[in-house]
């Protein structure tokens, strides 16, 4: 690179600037010696103003003077300390003293003569106001009886002095101002006679000149990058701006220094070995150094050196252009570093990962992706496009289950394409792979295919677990359905004809016998509540329990449940205080009081004798429940047991009492007040008592009204009234001879026993009863298709017939009533229950009407 030369240009400068230095001589020296006579002029006159001054400030001295002197004497006299005296007369000597230095410059000849002699009459030592004054202090320090004198007279004598003075003092001001406003028109005009004789006519050239030099130099200067000028012998000669801000040196430590101050080892000898080898040729070398700082700090340039040359291209220097690329350097490494840990992760991936550029084309891949496609593994290489390897994938038999290649290859490509969603898909060595394809921000493609084969085999695992554990449940509800029958069919005659022994009319039990049966109900009972528990417990663990929320009078549903506990609590002398409550929720009927009558029945078993019960009734703060708690005044549970509480068949110790449970009541309770909507809580203090809470949803409607609950008929007044027909269908022995001695105790009823479905369709269609009692499971057609048949038939569709079963399965009722059962009784049977059904069919009936009619007559 040749550097250009002007001599032209640099003669010319030369000459222009000896001319400049020749002229400018001649106009500096005219203007110091005009400006040497001004400074003699104004030095004159400003000393004039300096004496003036001086004087001027004596003048107006002299009446502050005098009015301290009074002030003094006026101290003096008042003063009768005879150091206070002894100060004041040495304040008012030293006072006099400047008085008379004052007076002497203000007559001498340095003022002006008529000032002088103004001055010098108010001090005349016979006459002047001035004198007198100190005269008449005198004389009244030595007789106390002389006055001391006011000074205001003499004060206006001098101040008429001092305002003659600063006239004066004005006048010589303005004066001097005038010399030099002239002073200074004679500089400027000197100046402008230089500027147009000497400075115009060379002001174009120069100024052409320097701005040229000016550019080049701001532009070496302001250069984003650094420069430096050494000579033949590379002693550096000129460094610009940014080559002193990034070596940290200052302009003067590097000039007499080589370029060597910035090499560093970091860069390889063989790199400046080139250099020297290409400059000595006189040609230009580029290339990257990296160079140190001052301070040690490293940094990266790419350089271009160039020799200077003269006319003959004899090398008489060097130019260094350099740029930083530091930043570059960094990028490069960090972009590599980032590149390996990319790599490295990605190859840490365990599923197939790879990428593909904006035209699909493979740029970057894992060695999983080569495994999991070991098909078209031989493929997999950079620049192939992902149609190439899925189209010769599928041509190879690399998926499973493809009838269309074109198809399976058109639906792929679509997918990757969009790049949106999920799919599975296998390959045809039973490999599942879920694949996931997405853009980047440049238009590429990321695909990931992860290897599922485990999830699907654990899939299909729980997929045969699911159906064993559905067989299994729908064989542990046959079970259940098969145990609820067996075990309820002899129950029925148990309880029922310990029932008849208690009522049959004429007879009467002894004490004893009279307690033995009421052990019986006792444990029949106990028992029929616990097959009905585990039942319910199967039925809400299987999630086939159904509410149905309606709303409920809470006070109602409290007065039904404690009708239930009433014998009991009295039993054990258990007071129960109950609270008015008007409030509606919104709950299942049936559920509702189940999970109401448990906590009352807990209450009065577990309570102690003599205890009492407390009911309680409150909004909750967010007014959409109503809380319902249940206090007793038992031994309360224990604080390491009371974790366990709703844990199903745990009674918390309970066992080895005498106390009856099954330890799943609270469970099942828990489990139906969340079906409704609410909760259960409990507070329970060991020796004290325990407290359980029920939260019901309210019922917010307003004006609702609902029906209350209406006490059963007493059974003594069912006996009396019942007539008419009955045929029953039963097949169980046992349950013939209750249901013979039940009704052999209402006269007025006409019963007739059918064993199996087929004697009992024959009968009722001969006889027409008011009422059919129907067990369900007979041998050969069952109650289910007798019940078809007699709907099926216009003479026996009206006759209401009920179904008897010891299922207590939670689809029994419904079911029964769809196939055209009027109401279904569960076995054991309650001999109050069957009473309200014959009341409700037979009161009144046809047959009954002609009983009474045959016995009017």
């Amino acid at each position: 690179m040749r550097q250009p030369r002007c001599p032209d240009r640099r003669t010319i400068l030369e000459h222009t600037l000896r001319i400049l230095d020749q002229r400018s001589f001649i106009a500096i020296t005219v203007f110091l010696l005009s400006g040497m006579i001004g400074f003699f002029v104004l030095y004159n006159a400003m000393s004039n103003q300096k004496e003036d001054g001086e004087a001027l400030r004596y003048a107006g001295r002299q009446e502050v003077l005098f009015q301290s002197i009074a002030a003094e004497a006026l101290r003096l006299r008042g003063s009768t300390s005879a150091s206070e005296q002894q100060t004041s007369l040495q304040t008012i000597q030293n006072l006099r003293a400047e008085l008379a230095e004052g007076s002497t410059y203000l007559t001498s000849d340095i003022v002006p003569v008529q000032i002088a002699t103004y001055y010098a009459n108010l001090w005349h030592t016979k006459t002047g106001e001035a004198f007198l004054f100190l005269k008449t202090i005198e004389r009244a320090l030595s007789d106390p009886t002389v006055p001391i004198p006011q000074p205001s007279p003499l004060l206006d004598q001098l101040d008429t002095g001092a305002q003659m003075y600063l006239a004066h003092y004005q006048g010589e001001i303005h004066h001097l101002e005038w010399s030099i406003i002239g002073v200074t028109l004679v500089q400027l005009l000197l100046v402008a006679v230089i500027y147009a004789t000497v400075l115009k006519p060379m002001r174009k050239t120069v100024h052409q000149q320097m701005r040229r030099m000016q550019l080049f130099s701001k532009a070496v200067e302001q250069s984003g990058s650094m420069v430096v000028v050494t000579d033949a012998n590379s002693i550096i000669s000129y460094a610009n701006q940014r080559t002193i801000a990034y070596s940290g040196y200052q302009l003067d430590e590097l000039v007499g220094q080589t370029p060597r101050l910035f090499q560093s080892d970091k860069t390889s000898p063989h790199i400046y070995k080139s250099l020297w080898q290409t400059l000595e040729k006189g040609e230009v070398w580029e290339g990257e150094l990296q160079n140190r700082r001052k301070d040690g700090s490293l940094y990266w340039v790419q350089a271009t050196i160039s020799p200077i040359k003269t006319e003959q291209g004899v090398i008489e220097g060097y130019l260094s252009i350099e740029h930083d690329i530091t930043i570059v350097k960094q990028a490069l490494e960090e972009n590599e570093e980032v590149r390996e840990q990319l790599l490295t992760a990605i190859e840490a991936i365990d599923d197939a990962f790879a990428l593909f550029d904006k035209n699909e084309r493979l740029i970057l891949w894992n060695s999983r992706c080569q495994m999991i496609f070991h098909g078209v593994q031989d493929l997999i290489r950079p620049g192939i496009t992902f149609e190439e390897l899925l189209r010769e994938g599928a041509r190879r038999g690399q998926y499973s289950g493809v009838d269309d290649q074109e198809q399976f290859v058109r639906q792929r490509l679509e997918s990757f394409r969009t790049a949106e969603g999920e799919f599975e898909i296998q390959l045809a060595n039973g490999t599942w792979l879920l694949g996931a394809d997405r853009k980047t921000v440049d238009g590429g493609r990321v695909m990931l295919r992860i290897d599922i084969t485990r999830i699907k085999e654990v899939e299909e695992a729980l997929r045969v677990a699911k159906g064993q554990a559905d067989a299994a449940n729908q064989a542990k509800s046959a079970f259940l359905s098969s145990m609820s029958h067996e075990l309820r069919t002899p129950l029925n005659a148990i309880l029922g004809f310990a029932q008849m022994m208690q009522i049959m009319p004429g007879e009467s039990l002894t004490k004893q016998q009279d307690k033995c049966v009421n052990h019986i109900l006792k444990g029949g009972q106990h028992l029929l509540e616990l097959i009905n528990e585990v039942l319910d417990l199967a039925k809400i663990e299987a999630g086939k329990v159904e509410v149905s929320i309606e709303p409920l009078h809470l006070g109602d549903l409290l007065a039904e449940c404690l009708s239930l506990v009433a014998g009991s609590a009295q039993a054990r002398n258990i007071s129960i205080h109950t609270p008015k409550t008007t409030c509606i929720i919104r709950a299942d009927h049936t559920r509702a009081r189940q999970v109401i009558l448990n906590l009352l029945s807990n209450a009065v078993k577990y309570n102690s004798l003599n205890g009492s019960i407390s009911i309680t009734t409150h909004l909750l703060d967010d007014g959409d429940r109503v809380r319902l708690t249940v206090s007793d005044t038992g031994p309360g549970i224990p604080l390491e047991k009371q974790g366990d509480m709703f844990k199903p068949f745990n009674r918390l110790g309970a066992e080895t009492s005498d106390i009856e449970g099954t330890g799943i009541g609270l469970s099942i309770t828990r489990q139906l007040i969340r079906l409704m909507g609410g909760e259960i809580s409990f507070v329970s203090v060991p020796g004290t008592g325990s407290a359980f809470s029920l939260d019901f949803l309210t019922h917010t409607s307003p004006g609702i009204s609902l029906p209350a609950i209406s006490d059963s008929a007493p059974i003594e007044r069912l006996y009396a009234d019942l007539a008419g027909t009955v045929v029953c269908v039963e097949d169980n022995p046992a349950n013939i001879t209750l249901l013979e001695m039940i009704f052999s105790s209402v006269p007025r009823i006409s019963v007739s026993i059918a064993t199996s479905a087929e004697d009992g369709l024959e009968i009722i269609g001969r006889t027409l009863p008011d009422l059919v009692l129907m067990d369900v499971n007979l041998p050969g057609i069952s109650g289910f298709e007798a019940v078809e048949e007699l709907r099926k038939d216009p003479t026996t569709s009206h006759i209401p017939v009920v179904a008897m079963t010891a299922n207590a399965a939670n689809n029994i009722i419904p079911r029964g009533l769809s196939a055209g059962f009027t109401s279904v009784l569960i076995k054991p049977i309650v001999i109050p229950d069957l009473m309200n059904i014959l009341a409700n069919h037979l009161q009144g009936g046809r047959h009954a009407n002609d009983s009474s009619a045959s016995a009017a007559e």
